[in-house]
């Protein structure tokens, strides 16, 4: 072979890799925009809280509630708060106890403006005891103004909160808030614990609606 012929075949070669290496650029840049979006039932929803955000303000939020010496009892609000609690209570390095409420106030992207709250445990351990709300998103208040007055008619010490999620613009109610992970405004959001009709509660990151 001739010098032209391989510096030909050197060109061709080189071109061919470019196309190649220019058409996984397009099918992962195009992969990574899908994955930016998901479609939950009729809805589409965007990215708006990676899933690494979201770990590293969690152990920074469980590390303000470690500067106290006391015995806690984290009292989990299901389902929504499921992941967040999960992740949370790994972060957490003191003895604690553990005892989840279930509590509706949603049906579909609407607050019903009634709660229900179930207790999984006998109320009686709230008795004298400092408890910590563990809750995924705040917005009007009422789901957690409703759950402190039942701990406190149980016989809680003290109540305090600490969500995941907060819509200070949509405050109605009184709380003792002690922390939050991220303010947002008025988005409706899904992923990691929190659902639309009971979809999208699985996803790693969380999402707003588009």
């Amino acid at each position: 072979m001739t010098l032209p012929d391989a510096l030909g075949v050197a060109f061709f070669v080189e071109r061919m890799a470019e196309t190649i290496i220019r058409r996984v650029h397009v099918q992962t840049k195009k992969k990574y925009l899908k994955d930016l979006t998901v479609k939950i039932g009729d809805l589409l929803f965007e990215m708006f809280i990676s899933h690494q955000e979201i770990q590293e303000r969690t152990r920074e939020l469980a590390m303000k509630i470690s500067n106290d010496d006391e015995s806690l009892i984290f009292v989990p609000v299901m389902t929504g708060a499921f992941y967040f609690s999960s992740s949370f209570l790994s972060y957490y390095s003191r003895p604690y106890q553990i005892c989840c409420v279930t509590t509706s106030s949603y049906k579909g992207t609407k607050s019903t403006g009634s709660v229900e709250i179930i207790h999984h445990k006998d109320p009686a351990i709230f008795e004298g005891k400092k408890v910590v709300i563990l809750e995924d998103i705040i917005d009007t208040g009422l789901t957690v103004k409703e759950l402190t007055r039942e701990l406190y008619l149980n016989g809680a010490r003290e109540v305090i909160v600490v969500a995941m999620l907060f819509k200070p613009g949509k405050l109605e109610h009184d709380i003792p808030l002690h922390s939050v992970g991220f303010e947002i405004g008025d988005e409706f959001v899904i992923g990691f614990g929190l659902d639309y009709n009971e979809s999208g509660r699985y996803l790693d990151d969380i999402y707003q609606l588009k």
